[in-house]
Protein backbone atom coordinates (compact mmCIF):
# COMPACT_ATOMS: atom_id res chain seq x y z
CA UNK A 1 0.00 0.00 0.00
CA UNK A 2 1.06 3.35 -1.03
CA UNK A 3 -0.20 6.79 1.48
CA UNK A 4 -3.38 7.52 2.20
CA UNK A 5 -5.19 10.90 0.53
CA UNK A 6 -6.94 13.08 3.40
CA UNK A 7 -10.42 13.63 2.36
CA UNK A 8 -10.88 15.59 5.56
CA UNK A 9 -8.52 17.09 7.80
CA UNK A 10 -5.65 19.08 5.94
CA UNK A 11 -5.87 21.72 8.22
CA UNK A 12 -5.88 19.65 11.13
CA UNK A 13 -2.57 17.60 10.03
CA UNK A 14 -1.02 20.94 9.29
CA UNK A 15 -1.26 22.24 12.68
CA UNK A 16 -0.41 18.44 14.20
CA UNK A 17 2.95 18.80 12.03
CA UNK A 18 3.87 22.51 13.20
CA UNK A 19 3.00 21.16 16.77
CA UNK A 20 5.50 18.52 16.63
CA UNK A 21 3.20 15.47 16.71
CA UNK A 22 4.04 12.55 14.54
CA UNK A 23 1.15 11.23 13.94
CA UNK A 24 -2.87 11.87 14.44
CA UNK A 25 -6.34 9.50 15.02
CA UNK A 26 -8.20 8.72 11.59
CA UNK A 27 -10.80 6.99 10.15
CA UNK A 28 -10.12 5.02 7.10
CA UNK A 29 -12.55 5.42 4.52
CA UNK A 30 -13.15 2.25 2.07
CA UNK A 31 -16.48 1.89 -0.10
CA UNK A 32 -17.90 -0.92 0.95
CA UNK A 33 -16.66 -1.82 4.57
CA UNK A 34 -17.09 -0.53 7.64
CA UNK A 35 -15.15 2.82 8.49
CA UNK A 36 -12.18 1.69 10.51
CA UNK A 37 -10.78 3.99 13.23
CA UNK A 38 -6.74 4.13 13.18
CA UNK A 39 -4.06 6.02 13.74
CA UNK A 40 -1.66 7.29 11.51
CA UNK A 41 1.85 8.55 10.94
CA UNK A 42 1.49 11.99 9.39
CA UNK A 43 4.13 11.09 6.80
CA UNK A 44 1.99 8.48 5.44
CA UNK A 45 -0.76 11.70 4.70
CA UNK A 46 -0.92 13.24 1.51
CA UNK A 47 -3.42 16.51 0.40
CA UNK A 48 -5.21 17.46 -2.19
CA UNK A 49 -4.09 20.53 -1.35
CA UNK A 50 -0.79 22.49 -1.34
CA UNK A 51 -1.70 25.19 0.57
CA UNK A 52 -3.78 26.52 3.40
CA UNK A 53 -4.68 29.78 4.61
CA UNK A 54 -3.54 30.61 7.84
CA UNK A 55 -7.13 32.78 8.71
CA UNK A 56 -9.06 33.37 12.09
CA UNK A 57 -10.70 29.98 11.44
CA UNK A 58 -7.38 28.25 10.99
CA UNK A 59 -6.23 29.95 14.30
CA UNK A 60 -8.83 29.55 16.31
CA UNK A 61 -10.55 26.23 15.24
CA UNK A 62 -6.76 24.08 14.57
CA UNK A 63 -4.13 26.10 15.86
CA UNK A 64 -4.88 27.44 18.91
CA UNK A 65 -6.24 23.60 20.43
CA UNK A 66 -3.46 22.02 18.87
CA UNK A 67 -0.58 23.86 19.63
CA UNK A 68 -1.21 26.10 22.93
CA UNK A 69 -3.94 23.62 24.80
CA UNK A 70 -2.33 20.95 23.45
CA UNK A 71 -5.05 18.94 22.48
CA UNK A 72 -5.34 16.18 20.16
CA UNK A 73 -7.33 16.99 16.91
CA UNK A 74 -10.34 15.55 16.31
CA UNK A 75 -9.78 12.42 13.62
CA UNK A 76 -9.30 13.08 10.17
CA UNK A 77 -11.19 11.27 6.77
CA UNK A 78 -8.69 9.72 4.95
CA UNK A 79 -8.89 7.03 2.03
CA UNK A 80 -6.20 4.46 1.17
CA UNK A 81 -4.02 5.49 -1.99
CA UNK A 82 -4.18 2.41 -4.35
CA UNK A 83 -1.49 3.83 -7.25
CA UNK A 84 2.03 5.57 -7.47
CA UNK A 85 0.40 7.11 -9.99
CA UNK A 86 -2.49 8.81 -7.86
CA UNK A 87 -0.52 9.46 -4.88
CA UNK A 88 2.27 11.89 -7.45
CA UNK A 89 -0.53 14.13 -7.63
CA UNK A 90 -1.07 14.92 -4.04
CA UNK A 91 1.18 17.10 -1.68
CA UNK A 92 2.55 15.29 1.13
CA UNK A 93 1.41 16.94 4.39
CA UNK A 94 4.95 18.24 5.42
CA UNK A 95 5.10 20.25 2.21
CA UNK A 96 1.88 21.50 2.19
CA UNK A 97 2.33 25.27 3.14
CA UNK A 98 0.53 27.61 5.72
CA UNK A 99 -0.23 31.23 4.24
Amino acid sequence: MFGYRIREGVRRCVAALAAGKTDIPAVVIVPGRPDQPIRLRLDQLFSPKSEVPRDPRYIRDVEYPTAVLGTEPPAIAVSPILSLRRQQLLTPVAQVKLV
